[in-house]
């Protein structure tokens, strides 16, 4: 997740379950094992507000003390806002399945949450197995906000599109040169653009838009 955040030159803040999620238009939170009623009923205000929630795979399945939170089917309390409830699950140790998604084909391993959507709209299927045809990913419209739920660990590619739908503004935007890093930081007056070198060798970046629209040379 963090991979396609950077690649499309997205600052993140890494946030403790006690933080404020309001600020953030768009809050990740890959494999919520361990959950509490006071997180899930914080996460259910963050999307009515109008945030963007985005749940993987073995989400609220324990809680705190890691028993088996078992009065609802998983993700629990959370089904009501991704519009979905797990029917099963495989683990695909040292394997992995097809999925399907936007006309193309792709691939998924480690695990498979095979949803049953309620109100949520499937984005991504399985494309093999005895759950072929069954929901992978959905998308589920809940008051002002949306959640998306990731059932298993997406390949490369399928990862891509499904982060183009998370942030169409990004969507076919990726970095020119993959070893420097473009991130911008909001000032009190003014913005500052950073580029960051991470290789051993010096490299050329793209500087576009307001900020000059010209090539630079970075050293190592």
């Amino acid at each position: 997740y963090y991979k396609q955040l950077y690649q499309r030159h997205l600052p993140v803040d890494f946030l403790p379950p006690e933080g404020d999620f309001s600020e953030y238009p768009v809050l990740i939170a890959p494999l919520l094992y361990l959950m509490n009623r006071k997180l899930e009923r914080k996460l259910t205000d963050y999307v009515k507000g109008g945030g963007t929630l985005v749940l993987t795979m073995r989400t609220g399945v324990m809680d705190m003390e890691n028993v088996c939170m078992s009065r609802l089917p998983l993700p629990g309390a959370l089904g009501a806002i991704a519009g979905v409830e797990v029917e099963e699950y495989d683990c695909l140790l040292g394997s992995q399945v097809s999925v399907a998604y936007g006309g193309q084909k792709g691939t998924a391993g480690k695990w498979c949450d095979i949803l049953a959507p309620l109100t949520a709209e499937t984005l991504v299927t399985y494309d093999s197995d005895y759950y072929k045809g069954k929901g992978a990913v959905t998308v589920n419209r809940y008051e002002a906000g949306l959640v998306y739920y990731v059932g298993t660990d997406l390949d490369e590619g399928a990862m891509e599109w499904l982060f183009d739908r998370i942030f169409p503004d990004t969507a076919g935007s990726r970095p020119g040169n993959p070893a420097v890093e473009q991130t911008v930081r909001k000032g009190a007056f003014k913005d500052y653009l950073f580029l960051l070198n991470h290789s051993a060798k010096p490299q050329k970046a793209a500087v576009s838009g307001s900020w000059g629209g010209e090539e630079i040379q970075l050293e190592p």
